[in-house]
């Protein structure tokens, strides 16, 4: 009879993280949110979209959204459960922000986007499965 030999100790612990894994999920959106929001500024600063496209102008002329500074001091990702959403201190900004400063659903995430979350996502999964969680 040949038996299975090993480390069964080692196995039950990475069983055991490998069962916690969904709840990361949830850390790594809040983790993700900041980066994300960096990167949201970065571009709102430049006047460009999150895929490097210029603003498109309204139908007044150009669209600054930073006479009084409320719209972009206002814009943060905030982690939902394992989502990010985009909150808007000011009701007036999702006028502008909807007319393609943020993804509509189904489109990719932009780069700097993905690079954020895919790089927490590495960090945080890695911190979880040498048990520093």
């Amino acid at each position: 009879m040949s038996g299975v030999t090993g480390n069964f100790a080692e196995l039950r612990e990475l069983r055991r993280r490998l069962a916690t894994l969904p709840a990361t999920n949830a850390q790594i959106a809040r983790r993700a949110a900041p980066e994300v929001s960096r990167a949201f500024l970065a571009d709102f600063d430049t006047q460009r979209s999150p895929y490097g496209n210029p603003w498109r102008p309204g139908k007044r002329g150009p669209i600054t959204l930073r006479k009084s500074g409320a719209p972009r001091d206002g814009i943060r990702f905030v982690p939902i459960g394992t989502r990010l959403r985009c909150s808007l201190g000011v009701s007036y900004a999702r006028y502008h922000i909807f007319r393609g400063l943020l993804p509509r659903g189904g489109a990719p995430l932009p780069a700097a986007w993905d690079k954020a979350i895919r790089d927490t996502s590495l960090a945080v999964l890695d911190e979880h499965m040498a048990g520093r969680h």
